[in-house]
C-alpha cells in the first residue's frame, strides 16, 4: 500500500541507540536540530510584558540548541484570550507569513520604539537571526473549554465546529510556515477550575469532548486535511490516558486509525499529564516510600515507555516529545525512557517569579525579614543549580542541589555556562534590581542560564556512546539525594 504523499513526512532520522537512550536529529524546512532536544517555551501575546522579552532578546539564544515552541490560542487573534498582551503585534502576524520573519519583527518593532523598550547598548541587528526549529502547540484545551462554556459546542453540532477548528488551525499553521504542530485534541485532565462542577451541562461536555472516542473523531479530521491538502508540515498525534492500559490502547488505536487511514503522524506528542503528586500508586506501581521526585520520575517514564514500546514493536521510530513535563529534573529519566523533544515551563515561571518588592531585597536581608513580619508577600525569581558546565562535566561543589531552583537573593552556586563566564552573579543582581527594563533582560538571562542545563544534559546524553557510559555517568555522580533518586528511578 502506498502512503500519500504529505502524510508520511519525516523529520526525525535516528543514528544510533544507546540501550533505550535515542540519538537522532531532526531535519524540517532547512533547519537541524540534534535530538534529544528542549523546546524554550514563549507565551507571545498570552503573557504580561515580559513575556515578548524573549523574542526581543531572541538574539542571545543563537548558540544555544534549544528550539522554540508557540501557543496558537495566544497568537490567534479571534479567539477568546483575555487579558491579551501585545494585541497590535499580534494582529500583524499574518502579514508575514512566515514566523521567522514574524519573531524578526517583534525584536525590531520593540528595539526601534520609543521610549526604547530594550536595555541601553542593546542593539537590533538585522544580520541576527534565531532560527529554531517552531512547534506550535494548539491550546485546543482553552479553545474548546470556552466552547463548551458558552454552548457553540454541543452534542448535536460537534462535527460541523470539530472541521471548523481543526481547518482554521491548519491554515493559520500553514499560513505562518511552522515547522510542526501538535494536533487538536481535549484532555480532560485539570480541566474543571473552581465553581465549574456545578454547571452541569459543562461537565457533561467536558466529560463528552475528552473521551477517546471525540479525540479520535478530531485525529481522523486531522488525518483528512492532510490527505486532501498535502500541507509541508509534520504533525504530532497527542496521546493521553488515566491508566496504564489507557495510555497503551489509545497508541494502538493511532496507529489502527493511521493504518485505516492510509496516512501518518510525524510523531507522537504525550501530554495532559496532570500532577505526580495525586496519581494513583498502586495503578501504577509506584514503590511504597518512594519520595515526591521519585515518584514524578517513575510516573512519566511509565507512560514514555507504554508509548515507545508500542513503537517498537512495529520498528517505528518516529519520535515522542513531552508537552509540558520536562522539568530538569525529568530529563535524564525521560530519556532513558526513548523520549526525543521536550519542553516545560518551569524554567520560564521561575526566572519570571520575581516580583517588584523583590528588587528591594536582593541585598538587603533586613527589609526581606522586615517584609516577612509585616506579612508582604515577596518572590524572587530563581535560578537553576547546575548538573554540567558547559564543557559536560559535573559540578560537583552543587551536589546538595543538583537541578533544583534557588531564590536569586540565596544563589551562590558554581556554574560555567555561557551567561555565567559572561556576567558575575553580582552584576546579575544589580541588573535584576535595576528599572524595569535592566529587570526583565535580567529574568530572560535567568533563564537562558536555566534552559542551557537542558541543552548540556542532552549534549551529554548525546556523548555517550553506549548503555554501559551511560550508567557509569549515573554511578559516578557524587553521592547526593539527586544521585540516590536517579539511581532508585533509573536502576531499581
Amino acid at each position: 500500500m502506498v502512503i500519500l504523499r504529505g502524510c508520511d513526512l519525516k523529520m526525525y532520522k535516528l543514528i544510533r541507540k544507546n540501550g533505550s537512550i535515542r540519538i537522532g536529529v531532526i531535519q524540517i524546512n532547512g533547519k537541524s536540530a540534534e535530538a534529544p532536544c528542549f523546546f524554550a517555551t514563549s507565551d507571545f501575546g498570552g503573557g504580561g510584558t515580559n513575556v515578548s522579552r524573549l523574542l526581543v532578546y531572541s538574539d542571545i539564544f543563537i548558540n544555544t540548541n534549544s528550539q522554540l515552541l508557540m501557543n496558537y490560542y495566544y497568537l490567534d487573534i479571534n479567539s477568546d484570550l483575555s487579558p491579551r498582551f501585545d494585541t497590535k503585534l499580534v494582529k500583524e502576524i499574518l502579514k508575514f507569513k512566515d514566523i521567522n520573519q514574524f519573531i524578526q519583527h517583534i525584536k525590531k518593532t520593540y528595539l526601534f520604539s520609543e521610549p526604547k523598550k530594550a536595555i541601553v547598548n542593546f542593539k537590533y541587528d538585522g544580520s541576527k537571526e534565531w532560527r529554531p526549529v517552531v512547534l506550535l502547540d494548539s491550546g485546543s484545551g482553552n479553545i474548546l473549554r470556552g466552547k463548551i462554556k458558552r454552548k457553540e459546542i454541543t452534542h448535536e453540532n460537534y462535527k460541523a465546529e470539530y472541521q471548523k477548528i481543526v481547518k482554521e488551525y491548519f491554515d493559520f499553521s500553514i499560513l505562518n510556515k511552522f515547522d510542526m504542530i501538535i494536533a487538536i485534541d481535549f484532555a480532560g485532565k485539570n480541566t474543571l477550575k473552581a465553581g465549574e462542577k456545578n454547571d452541569q451541562d459543562y461537565v457533561a461536555g467536558v466529560v463528552e469532548f475528552s473521551s477517546n472516542e471525540r479525540n479520535l473523531e478530531l485525529l481522523k479530521l486531522t488525518l483528512d486535511f492532510m490527505k486532501d491538502n498535502k500541507p509541508n508540515m509534520h504533525v504530532l498525534a497527542p496521546i493521553h490516558g488515566n491508566s496504564p492500559d489507557e495510555y497503551e490502547k489509545y497508541i494502538k488505536d493511532i496507529l489502527e486509525l493511521e493504518r485505516k487511514e492510509n496516512c501518518k503522524f510525524s510523531g507522537f506528542a504525550i501530554g495532559g499529564l496532570g500532577n505526580p503528586n495525586k496519581i494513583n500508586k498502586d495503578i501504577w506501581a509506584i514503590p511504597e516510600g518512594s519520595n515526591a521526585k521519585v515518584k514524578a520520575a517513575l510516573y512519566l517514564m511509565k507512560i514514555s515507555s507504554i508509548v515507545r514500546a508500542s513503537l517498537d514493536d512495529l520498528n517505528d521510530d518516529r519520535p515522542i516529545h513531552i508537552l509540558g513535563s520536562a522539568s530538569p529534573y525529568n530529563l535524564i529519566p525521560l530519556i532513558f525512557a526513548g523520549c526525543d523533544t521536550f519542553d516545560c515551563h518551569s524554567a520560564w515561571r521561575r526566572s519570571s517569579d520575581g516580583n517588584e518588592r523583590s528588587k528591594e531585597c536582593v541585598f538587603d536581608k533586613i527589609q526581606f525579614e522586615k517584609y516577612d513580619l509585616e506579612g508582604v508577600t515577596v518572590s524572587f525569581s530563581k535560578l537553576l543549580v547546575p548538573l554540567l558546565n558547559s564543557n559536560l562535566d559535573v559540578i560537583e561543589e552543587n551536589k546538595e542541589k543538583f537541578l533544583e531552583f534557588v531564590n536569586i537573593n540565596n544563589y551562590e552556586y558554581q556554574c560555567g555556562c555561557a551567561i555565567c563566564k559572561n556576567i558575575k552573579l553580582d552584576e546579575l543582581k544589580k541588573l535584576y534590581c535595576g528599572n524595569k527594563e535592566e529587570n526583565y533582560y535580567a529574568k530572560i538571562l535567568i533563564y537562558l542560564h536555566n534552559i542551557l542545563q537542558y541543552d548540556y544534559i542532552c549534549e551529554k546524553m548525546r556523548s555517550l556512546s553506549n548503555e554501559n557510559e551511560f550508567k557509569n555517568f549515573i554511578e559516578s555522580l557524587p553521592e547526593s539525594q539527586f544521585k540516590e533518586n536517579m539511581m532508585r528511578v533509573l536502576f531499581s
